[in-house]
């Protein structure tokens, strides 16, 4: 469990430093909006990152299942 926090603080600062100010909401407002566990952090990451990106699509995907 250790790991994945250490992983998911790694990929927090990435999102915050290359990505624009408040795209990501703040560790306090993950706890309040999906609680404390790693799977709630990474929620909020890959929320910030499909507004950063866009949505993919999954179809272009090999092996994906259409």
């Amino acid at each position: 469990m250790q790991n994945a926090w250490a992983a998911l603080r790694m990929i927090r600062e990435t999102v915050e430093t290359l990505g624009p100010s408040g795209i990501l909401i703040s560790e306090e407002e993950v706890l309040a909006r999906y609680g404390p566990e790693p799977i709630h952090e990474a929620t909020a990451i890959v929320e910030a990152l499909t507004t950063l990106l866009g949505p993919t699509d999954e179809d272009s995907f090999p092996g994906s299942s259409a």
